[in-house]
């Protein structure tokens, strides 16, 4: 808190410090810990001090819960990336403000803003094809995007599941079929394990191109299963 008074005062830059103050401070209200009237104050000043994208930043990683609006406007604030292989690390906060708001009910109670979060999660590296001088990735998706791809393909027959992990590492699923959205839901991890995945990608899905030991693809995924069965053939 001293140290983003004297941010304060000496006019620096505010961001920087406005991020660490908010997250020290939710993590102590988490755990229960008394935060000083003060500790509001400061960052109060440090977000409004920053100011644009960099104050929705400090708001969302200091939320108790990141709320899907908050992620959209991020994406909308942070430029696009120039190169495919910049994606990680330009949203690599996004992704993990992602995995916190999957973690919260609130957002599985909405398909939509879940569909969205869990599109927060894809790997947005693979350029585009057809790319010249510069790999250029696909741009991040406003809000009711991912929603609306989902709904749209699955019209043609083909239902759409959108995976992702939450931040105490369990699997969130999302079903669209036949144009509507199902409800997301957390696959019980005694059937699809966080840990049997890392396991698992360590040799797969490389070794089943030259490994013909008998059921090995059954074997390798005993733990890597899903409480879902499609509607359409």
């Amino acid at each position: 808190m001293s140290i983003g008074r004297r941010v304060l005062d000496r006019r620096d830059q505010a961001a920087p410090s406005g991020i660490i103050l908010g997250q020290l401070v939710r993590e102590a209200r988490e755990r229960g810990v008394d935060v000083p009237g003060e500790a509001d104050a400061v960052f109060a000043e440090l977000n409004k001090r920053a100011g644009g994208a960099l104050a929705a930043m400090i708001a969302a990683t200091s939320a108790p819960v990141p709320t899907a609006a908050q992620l959209a406007g991020l994406v909308a604030a942070i430029p696009p990336s120039r190169y495919a292989e910049d994606v990680g690390y330009d949203m690599g906060n996004i992704a993990s403000l992602a995995q916190r708001a999957l973690a919260d009910d609130a957002v599985l109670v909405a398909p939509a803003d879940a569909s969205f979060v869990l599109e927060m999660l894809a790997d947005r590296g693979t350029a585009l094809p057809n790319w010249d001088e510069a790999a250029a990735p696909p741009g991040a998706p406003m809000r009711d995007r991912p929603a609306a791809i989902a709904r749209s393909i699955s019209l043609e027959g083909a239902d759409v599941l959108q995976l992702g992990f939450d931040a105490e590492g369990r699997l969130v699923r999302l079903a669209t079929s036949g144009g509507e959205l199902g409800k997301a839901t957390r696959e019980d991890s005694d059937r699809f394990s966080r840990a049997a995945f890392h396991e698992w990608s360590r040799d797969f899905p490389r070794r089943y191109g030259y490994d013909d030991s008998p059921n090995l693809f059954y074997r390798t995924t005993e733990h890597l299963q899903l409480e879902y069965r499609p509607t359409t053939a």
